[in-house]
């Protein structure tokens, strides 16, 4: 279990942390435990390895321990488009540098011959608002970012002047209607549960007529983002991780990163934590363990400062929709199989259950915005709890955390650092239970796992460096 003190308010960089001078780096190869299996646990493991290079003069050893993997993750069932979102108090200038660092490594991968193994692919987005904004404070980033033509506008409110359309005759329902029919069946669609295969107006029980009343649209934004299949990119992470030498661990299935649970502080002075076997042999060689635990920092750290974000999406088949459009809360994500609509954001709720009126709420919202959707066929919904924090925690913690249990077949338990003690970082340490690491913790992404996660992580590896251990 890893236990730790109080977590600093602050956002740190890794050039703002007072720290003693760093060590001269060892010979023996550097053990890094990684805690956490979405992306942003996986790209900071990534990194971490691609520094063993024929220059490099410390090996790098890397195991991922992790709960959950690939489609059990928050990160699979997301839409997978870059954008900050949902970050809090975050500062700008961090955000635009850790989502610029990832925008620039997505471009490339979306312009090489992997884009289809990673998953990757560009993606049109129209952000609308119902009054003019400043743009973005990282407008700078994408490859285009500028005003919406007033014919966009025009378009999505259905003021922009055509010439009449008569439209064809209905199609013949795509399966059984909701109960109650068309006529007056609002409040049993809104109680039933998800008809897959129904189209979106079925679903709704509304029958052929005029388009829906638009939105309150005035301005917006039109800007380039880059889109992360959730079939291709983490199975793709993994399948790197593992050709570069990585151990992926499953640890103990109970709590947050399933590492057992122990209140920050808990511990005497000294004295280790209660904790559970973390399914993996942490050797006393382990130098470095990386903590991407992400909402899981609520039991393992006790860190009152992270809360869930709930976020509750429906994906429908309709291959005609290639951009991507925004009005609060609506989105429309358009993904290499599938569309993705949202959603919601509700700071507090860890409801994993789907809600059949922020179901219907979606549907119509999504439907006023491009009402082209009543035909797309409904395929399933989802809800997944964004790990939301009051700012992202990028830090290095001092003194670090104490390994109270080490050995080959015991697991390890690790416990609060005390004072300075233990044998430190960069050597073998002492020839017993009681050595103390140090921790990186990176974790409360909020609704921007994707967007930070390769910028985050590159800041991971200066952490390392200023501690000398590289």
């Amino acid at each position: 279990m890893l236990t730790a003190p109080p977590p600093s308010p602050s956002t740190s960089s890794p050039t703002s942390s007072s720290s003693p001078a760093p060590r001269a780096p060892s010979t023996r190869p550097l053990h890094v435990v990684v805690l956490g299996g979405g992306v942003v646990g996986l790209a900071s493991a990534l990194r971490i390895l691609q520094l063993n290079t024929p220059g490099q003069p410390r090996a790098v050893n890397v195991t991922v321990l992790a709960a959950e993997w690939g489609a059990a993750t928050t990160t699979a069932g997301a839409a997978g488009l870059w954008g900050p979102y949902k970050l809090s108090e975050t500062p700008d200038e961090l955000v635009s540098r850790w989502s610029g660092d990832t925008y620039g490594h997505l471009l490339g991968l979306c312009h090489s011959g992997a884009a289809v193994a990673a998953g990757v692919q560009m993606c049109s987005v129209n952000s609308f608002y119902s009054e003019p904004q400043p743009l973005p404070s990282w407008g700078h980033i994408p490859t285009t970012m500028h005003v919406i033509d007033p014919r966009m506008v025009q378009a999505v409110t259905r003021t922009l002047e055509q010439p009449p359309i008569t439209p064809p005759p209905p199609a013949p329902p795509a399966g059984p209607m909701p109960p109650g029919g068309t006529g007056g069946a609002a409040a049993a669609a809104a109680a039933a549960p998800l008809a897959t295969g129904l189209t979106v107006a079925e679903a709704l029980g509304a029958g052929p007529g005029a388009d829906p009343e638009p939105l309150p649209i005035a301005w917006g934004y039109h800007w380039n983002s880059i889109i992360c299949g959730r079939l291709r990119a983490l199975p793709g992470r993994l399948t790197s991780l593992e050709q570069l030498g990585a151990a992926l661990e499953d640890s103990t299935p109970a709590g947050a990163a399933a590492l057992g649970s122990g209140s920050a502080g808990a511990a005497e002075e000294g004295t280790p934590a209660r904790g559970v076997d973390a399914g993996a042999d942490l050797d006393l060689d382990l130098d470095l363990v990386v903590n991407c635990v992400g909402l899981g920092a609520r039991e393992l750290l006790r860190d009152e400062d992270c809360y869930p974000i709930r976020g509750q999406i429906m994906r429908v088949r309709a291959p005609w929709v290639t951009q991507a459009c925004f009005f609060d809360p609506f989105y429309i994500i358009p993904n290499r199989h599938t569309v993705v609509l949202g959603g919601t954001g509700q700071v507090g709720s860890a409801s994993l259950e789907p809600s059949p009126s922020d179901r219907r709420a979606i549907l119509e919202g999504c439907c006023r915005l491009l009402p082209s959707l009543r035909d797309a066929q409904i395929l399933s919904d989802w809800v997944g709890l964004r790990p939301g924090r009051t700012r992202l925690r990028l830090e290095l913690e001092r003194p670090g955390a104490r390994l109270a249990g080490t050995g080959a077949g015991t697991g390890a338990v690790v416990g609060r650092g005390a004072g300075g003690g233990g044998g430190g970082v960069g050597g073998r340490g002492e020839a017993g239970p009681g050595r103390v690491v140090r921790v990186v913790h990176n974790y409360g992404h909020g609704g921007a796992g994707l967007t930070l996660a390769w910028g985050c992580a590159g800041d991971v590896v200066e952490l390392m460096r200023g501690e000398g251990l590289l």
